[in-house]
């Protein structure tokens, strides 16, 4: 039997630190690196995550900015990390991202997944579900 876990609509309050002009408009080169508290429905603690971005390129197709983000999570019970490409127009208007997701210590060693995000107040508050299987 495959075990998996769902952990959803978590809200991520996000403490920002953007390396460039502005993280209201990315441009290539630019670069941020922030840390998170996960709360879940109750406005409990399950976790933190700490992250970096780089916006690598703009795309020539409809001029949007795609950022490479690598992170960790910490739960009470194991370490995801997490990567992928953002599209940093489709985030700033709050569309859905999603982000490879690979369990690395305690319960969730080995599992694979994803971790899906989306903006809910610029820069400072995320909703975000995490999909794990064994």
């Amino acid at each position: 039997m495959t075990e998996n876990i769902a952990l959803i609509e978590l809200a991520e309050q996000v403490s920002l630190r953007y390396e460039g002009g502005t993280p209201d408009a990315p441009e290539v080169g630019e670069s941020d690196t922030y840390d998170s508290v996960l709360l879940d429905a109750d406005g409990a603690k399950v976790g933190t995550l700490t992250g970096r971005g780089k916006v690598a390129y703009r795309r020539p197709t409809d001029d949007h900015v795609m950022a490479y983000y690598q992170e960790e999570l910490t739960l009470s019970d194991g370490t995801i990390t997490t990567e992928g490409w953002i599209d940093g127009n489709d985030i700033q208007a709050g569309k859905w991202q999603t982000l490879s997701a690979t369990g690395t210590t305690g319960r969730y060693a080995g599992w694979t997944g994803v971790r899906m995000l989306r903006m809910e107040d610029a820069h400072k508050v995320f909703r975000t579900s995490i999909f794990l299987y064994a």
